[in-house]
């Protein structure tokens, strides 16, 4: 009997887009949004990817795949949406999490859904609305998290502020990329070398000279 219940929940759940993570925590960060349901502000709309998010099973093993010390690094999510990636690294002890979303529904989501979640580890989690390709990075050791959030254009500005933040302020980054396809462009970097870790995701990093890498 308990094995028919368990599968008709997870019918319901699949049918409703509703995931366990978000049945555990009453937040909402499962249900795909396309871009056109969104209204953007942004002159860089166009470039925009819909909103869709991943199992937090591989948000946790990127981030535990990576050989640092969290609470030595912030967290930033380019393209956040409704701020999953910014909810399971809260159970990681970062100094903190950013979140980057340039549609203010989702970011309005993402806020409503950091406000509902326990942060175990990280308690200053924030979630900005603004364009990625506008964004200045923070000075600190930085890990970045990317699920194929936008087009090419804005990849390339993206990669043009995290090259002078780095000439500004040298310091260690990691890249976490999910779906990248846009792979090409952190590979022909001057700054970035891919890195061979045990996740799905493509991992880059920076790293600082050995003076330079104690922020």
């Amino acid at each position: 009997m308990s094995g028919l219940i368990s599968s008709s929940l997870s019918l319901l759940r699949a049918a409703n887009n509703v995931s366990a993570f978000d049945d555990e925590f009453g937040t909402d960060t499962e249900r795909i949004v396309p871009l056109w349901k969104l209204a953007i502000a942004s002159s860089n709309g166009a470039e925009g990817i819909r909103y869709q998010t991943i199992d937090p099973t591989q948000i946790r093993s990127a981030i535990k795949s990576l050989p640092i010390n969290p609470a030595d690094f912030v967290f930033v999510d380019l393209g956040s949406g409704k701020g999953r990636s910014l909810l399971i690294a809260s159970e990681f002890p970062f100094k903190q999490i950013i979140g980057v979303e340039f549609s203010q529904k989702l970011n309005n989501i993402a806020v409503a859904n950091i406000a509902k979640h326990p942060r175990p580890a990280c308690g200053n989690v924030i979630s900005l609305h603004q364009d990625a390709a506008l964004f200045d990075f923070p000075p600190e050791n930085l890990v970045i998290y990317l699920y194929h959030p936008f087009g090419e254009a804005v990849f390339h500005g993206v990669l043009e502020n995290l090259a002078s933040s780095i000439k500004e302020n040298d310091r260690p980054i990691y890249i976490i990329y999910f779906n990248p396809l846009f792979a090409h462009l952190l590979d022909a970097t001057a700054t970035l070398r891919r890195v061979d870790l045990l996740t799905a995701a493509a991992v880059y990093m920076h790293q600082a000279p050995a003076s330079n890498s104690s922020n």
